[in-house]
């Protein structure tokens, strides 16, 4: 119930097993504290393209 209101979807069993699929291959976020040391040493050490340098005074 929202807000005092019954709400619900109906779908197929076949749409129902396409979400999910899709649902189960979607990326997912990480917050940082949710990453290991080996993941953060990696991406502390990553450098970008140098073909990317213009990009870097938009950051100023």
């Amino acid at each position: 119930m929202t807000h005092n209101r019954v709400t619900g979807y109906f779908v197929s069993a076949r749409d129902y097993d396409e979400y999910q699929r899709l649902k189960a291959t979607a990326p997912t976020a990480l917050a940082v504290e949710e990453l290991d040391g080996a993941t953060l040493k990696a991406l502390a050490a990553s450098r970008m393209d140098p073909r990317h340098d213009h990009l870097n005074a938009l950051m100023d």
